[in-house]
């Protein structure tokens, strides 16, 4: 009966000690944390509405369109309403370097984003939007035409989800 009881007493001992074991192992388990947030994504145009005077060509005009959201754009739409026109086009277009709004010159290539007789036009062209967050491009509205009576562009600046770049995961 010394036998059994010693047997009895190591089995005991061991399983108390295999019970320990497993418990530290489940101790350790650790998870991770993600938080998840939202983005905005606009472009915004420092002014909607342009008249241009009746009689001789117009002189062109001049804007800013800022990235005022919370991600970088990959693109933009532009939509141009024209009323009162009879004469001309009236566009609005972008130079690759800056205008000189004095002498209406652009030192480097002009591009022409949209016309009042193509609006409205998604453009994807880098230069031709605000690509980075809190940046701004600086645009020309033109009316090539003498006026019989005034006219009237009105600009709308709209940006999509797809025109936004992807979001990110960042660890916290």
């Amino acid at each position: 009966m010394g036998r059994a009881v010693a047997i009895a007493t190591v089995l005991l001992a061991m399983s108390s000690t295999m019970l320990d074991g497993a418990s530290a192992a489940t101790d350790g388990a650790a998870s991770a944390n993600q938080t998840v947030t939202s983005a905005t994504w606009k472009a915004t145009p420092s002014s909607t509405s342009f008249t241009f005077a009746a009689g001789g060509v117009p002189a062109p005009q001049y804007f800013s369109v800022t990235n005022d959201g919370d991600l970088g754009l990959l693109g933009a739409t532009y939509t141009l309403s024209v009323t009162g026109l009879s004469v001309g086009t009236v566009s609005i277009r972008a130079c690759t370097l800056a205008w000189d709004e004095t002498l209406h010159l652009c030192a480097g290539a002009i591009a022409t984003i949209v016309t009042n007789s193509n609006s409205p036009q998604s453009v994807t062209i880098s230069g031709l939007y605000p690509a980075l967050t809190g940046t701004s491009i600086r645009l020309q509205i033109i009316d090539t035409g003498a006026n019989v009576s005034a006219v009237t562009a009105t600009v709308a600046v709209s940006v999509s989800r797809a025109q936004a770049r992807a979001g990110t995961t960042t660890d916290s």
